[in-house]
């Protein structure tokens, strides 16, 4: 029989991962950067910031600065990581020790739905690998019909 919350887990990462090369080939910017960058708009949206925050925000440089070298040096090395990352298990676990940490400082009912929707963004975002960059303008020039150039 087959696992189908395994099959749209499957489905969601190819769909992250196809809109990320879209991304990639018209941006450059780099996985560690954008997941970096998404949690830094999160913390916005919950301001004062506590103490936890800061943890979090350490942790989450971590993981996005060892995924930004990554990607920079070596790409094979990137997508290895990322491919160990893909196994959903470890993924589980992560999220699990986020929200037990999270659930005794007690930061509050939308703070937590809102770190929830980042750290689930987040776990996605390191699961997606890359290839080459081949750079592409946002909107193509099209040739019109029967025109003389």
């Amino acid at each position: 029989m087959k696992n189908y919350l395994m099959l749209a887990d499957e489905r969601a990462i190819d769909t992250i991962q196809e809109t990320y090369l879209w991304f990639w080939d018209r941006t450059g910017v780099y996985v560690g950067m954008l997941a970096f960058t998404l949690y830094v708009i999160q913390l916005l949206f919950f301001l004062p910031l506590n103490k936890i925050d800061f943890v979090f925000m350490g942790f989450v440089g971590v993981f996005s600065g060892s995924r930004y070298v990554a990607q920079d040096k070596d790409i094979r090395l990137f997508n290895a990581m990322q491919r160990e990352w893909r196994n959903a298990r470890m993924r589980i676990v992560v999220m699990g020790v986020v929200f037990l940490t999270m659930t005794p400082v007690g930061v509050g009912y939308w703070r937590f739905i809102g770190a929830g929707t980042f750290w689930f963004a987040f776990s996605y975002l390191l699961c997606v690998q890359v290839r080459d960059r081949d750079p592409k303008e946002w909107f193509p020039r099209f040739k019109l019909a029967r025109v003389q150039s």
